[in-house]
């Protein structure tokens, strides 16, 4: 049975292996994505204290620069972010100084190759199939890995912890450092796969099983003028303070202002008990009305409030440093667990030629 384990742990090994290093190193980096990001910053630059005088002036210093209509979120400088973060509706990013609202210059274009590298990681570049794709590399990576340690298994007792620093110059060496290391690295891997499906696997349902939207036939009849709406920019602080009152304990972090098509101001906040760091709680404040509503962690069903912490625990964003250290180990380790793997296999493949 152990030789079939091992056979079907080297067809996948050899199959999804380069795909799935990859898909390693890249998550490592990511994991410093906001170290990197911060490196367009001057030394001196800090993180403003939070009171929601200091949100309200520095959005409006900010979104007049930008047409409303072309804004498609804003990113606070709060939970220690020391700058302000737009995006566009056609994905331009923009950075300004948390504490004056001055543009920040990607000088070292960190911005835009972590904004790249995120939408590799996350969707392949594909926006809809790409997720599909890495819902199946996390299946067939559980697979994996489960090959791996039952073709181990039986010969556990000859684990030794030097075999972790032996130099792979031939197939026994490599294999037995790629066996040793696979074994100590395998809970944060599980973990790392785990949460990285389950958040791909969302998006995979979705592309899958949603139905397509009916053709349309082409009218003669006149297009129906649509109601353009407006927003007063001077009610921007009443509407941040009220969302504030409302939530006394909660930091915003994300905001979507509303636009001539939308008549709603949308924020997230994210409250003192909850772990991802954007936070899962939504307000929404109909500007025409002022009716509020507000989406809190305590409203999500049990399934949903795990799903949420799938993210904080696969990216270790906005968890303690030692944690984040390790999710960055878990990428490098497993990069070299993947070319440890194929140096066995080459070595061996050579000798039998």
């Amino acid at each position: 049975m152990a030789a079939t384990w091992r056979k079907l742990h080297k067809i996948l090994g050899l199959t999804i292996g380069t795909l799935l290093l990859i898909m390693c190193f890249s998550g490592g980096i990511l994991v410093f994505k906001d170290d990197l990001i911060s490196l367009n910053l001057n030394t001196d630059t800090v993180a403003p204290s939070y009171n929601m005088d200091n949100i309200s002036q520095g959005l409006r210093d900010i979104i007049s620069n930008h047409d409303l209509d072309d804004i498609y979120y804003i990113k606070s400088p709060t939970q220690g972010r020391r700058y302000w973060l737009l995006v566009t509706k056609d994905e331009h990013m923009h950075m300004y100084d948390g504490s004056t609202g001055a543009p920040i210059t990607d000088k070292f274009y960190t911005l835009a190759a972590m904004h790249w590298l995120t939408h590799f990681h996350a969707e392949l570049l594909l926006p809809n199939s790409g997720t599909t794709i890495l819902t199946i590399l996390g299946v067939l990576t559980l697979v994996l890995m489960l090959a791996g340690f039952f073709s181990w298994w039986p010969g556990r007792k000859g684990f030794k912890l030097q075999h972790l620093w032996a130099t792979p110059s031939g197939r026994g060496p490599a294999l037995r450092q790629h066996r040793a290391l696979a074994i100590i690295c395998i809970p944060l891997l599980l973990l790392s796969v785990v949460t990285g499906g389950g958040m791909t696997v969302q998006s995979a349902i979705r592309f899958l099983f949603q139905p397509a939207p009916p053709a349309q036939l082409a009218s003669v009849e006149p297009p129906i003028a649509h109601h353009l709406h407006t927003f007063d920019i001077s009610r921007l602080d009443s509407m941040l303070q009220k969302a504030q009152q409302a939530l006394p304990n909660s930091e915003i972090t994300l905001i979507g202002l509303p636009s001539s098509e939308r008549n709603q101001m949308r924020m997230r906040f994210r409250a003192t008990d909850e772990w991802h760091v954007n936070g899962k709680t939504n307000v929404t404040i109909d500007t025409e009305t002022g009716e509020m509503k507000i989406k809190g962690i305590k409203d999500a069903s049990a399934g949903r409030k795990i799903l949420n912490t799938f993210y904080p625990l696969h990216s270790s964003y906005g968890l303690p440093s030692l944690y984040k250290a390790f999710i960055a180990l878990t990428g490098i380790l497993s990069v070299w667990l993947a070319i440890i793997g194929y140096i066995a296999w080459f070595k061996k493949r050579k000798q039998t030629a």
